[in-house]
């Protein structure tokens, strides 16, 4: 996943875009990455999309997300 949004809902239908961001060179440079977000959101959903695959890729994969709450 080269870039990528994040999405919360209250009720897993009304969704609200919260960050929109890129990992760079993540073909090359698999190694963990941190996103922070600019405020605090309440949500019960999270949705993260993939917006475009690294290189000619066309399936992407992201594997042990954490989500941290104040």
């Amino acid at each position: 996943m080269e870039s990528f949004e994040v999405e919360v809902s209250s009720d897993g239908e009304v969704w609200t875009p919260i960050h929109k961001g890129s990992f760079g060179n993540i073909r090359n440079d698999p190694s963990r990455r941190i996103v922070h977000f600019d405020r605090v959101h309440e949500a019960r959903y999270l949705k993260l999309s993939n917006l475009k695959a690294p290189g000619d890729l066309r399936r992407v994969g992201a594997a042990e997300i954490d989500v941290l709450a104040e």
